[in-house]
């Protein structure tokens, strides 16, 4: 009987250790063939270049443990333009604001859109309400909020976004050169110039 349930937990374990190492064969071969349709460089599960002038990552990393342990894509931007100094956005996938930490003080940006959903923190707060109310800021940002699964942060002039679930998506290399392509448009939107404010969010 105990020779039995060994024979079936050993063939049970080979069994996750070839699916492991099939998903793993499989997010490296659309990563390179991501990385190949947009002449960027990929090393393992690392895709790393310039595209469309911005600087850019996309990763996997698994976080987690047991049960917890869950697969993410992490993109990486670097956003082109002078921002507030020290400036930190965070937006987490259950939309709730991160609690302050340290007696750090949240900046209310007086955009009803985005006080709800995102902690910001800044040197000084004029300095970041000037920069959010930019129209292409305005819009870069309501773009990352309609994502799913998606959460992001801005730090040290990176836009960051973790994405969940990327083993369920069947086509995996168009979901990823798609989805760079999406972030691309929102870094260059958030990075123009231009400063006017939007008149569709009301201001305070």
């Amino acid at each position: 009987m105990n020779f039995v349930i060994f024979a079936v937990v050993a063939v049970v374990a080979v069994a996750l250790v070839a699916l492991t190492i099939e998903a793993k064969q499989k997010r490296r071969a659309a990563l390179g063939k991501v990385a190949e349709r947009l002449h960027l460089e990929c090393e393992g599960e690392t895709i790393s270049g310039v595209l469309d002038g911005i600087p850019l990552s996309v990763r996997t990393q698994f976080r987690g443990f047991g049960r917890h342990r869950r697969l993410y894509t992490v993109f990486r931007f670097q956003l082109t333009t002078n921002l507030p100094e020290d400036l930190s956005i965070v937006f987490e996938t259950t939309g709730k604001k991160l609690l302050t930490v340290m007696g750090a003080q949240d900046i209310e940006l007086g955009l009803h859109e985005f006080d709800p959903k995102l902690t910001v923190k800044g040197r000084n707060e004029e300095e970041v309400r000037a920069w959010a109310r930019r129209s292409g800021v305005i819009e870069g940002l309501s773009r990352l909020l309609e994502m799913r699964n998606c959460g992001f942060k801005i730090k040290k002039g990176w836009l960051t976004v973790d994405l969940l679930g990327l083993e369920h998506q069947k086509k995996k290399a168009s979901f990823i050169e798609d989805l760079i392509y999406q972030l691309v448009s929102i870094v260059s939107c958030m990075s123009a110039d231009h400063v006017e404010t939007s008149q569709i969010l009301k201001i305070d």
